[in-house]
Formats: C-alpha cells, structure tokens, sequence
C-alpha cells in the first residue's frame, strides 16, 4: 500500500503457495465515459506457481551459432 501512497517505486516478494489472479474487468461507455458493467475476475493460477519452476539452462557451447539460426 505505500508504493500507491508515495508513488515511489517499491518491490514485491514473490508469491508462495495457492497463487490467484485477482481484479476487475470494467466496460466503460465511450460517449459518457460511465462504465457499463463491471466483472469480478478472481481465477485460480497454476497448481505450481513460476516462482518454483526452475530457470531453463543453455550450455553455451552446445547452442547454435547466429549464423546456424
């Protein structure tokens, strides 16, 4: 809540556990500006989050060259 306070940059840790996507979807009138219908959007994520998937490996020497691409 204090980045949107200070609107100073601020990190975030990395999510564990049961992960969700949370927000909302507003449809919004372009004559009157007033919005038409608003959705909750609260979905489940992945049963493993990014955050415990390991980073992928590149053996340098095995990958190709600019010019083999």
């Amino acid at each position: 809540m204090n980045r949107f306070v200070s609107n100073l940059p601020a990190s975030f840790p990395v999510a564990s556990g049961k992960v969700r996507l949370r927000g909302a979807l507003i449809e919004i009138d372009e004559t009157t500006g007033h919005a038409l219908r608003i959705t909750r959007v609260d979905e489940p994520g992945a049963i493993e989050s990014a955050a415990t998937e390991p980073e992928p490996r590149i053996d340098i020497e095995q990958a190709p060259s600019p010019e083999q691409t």
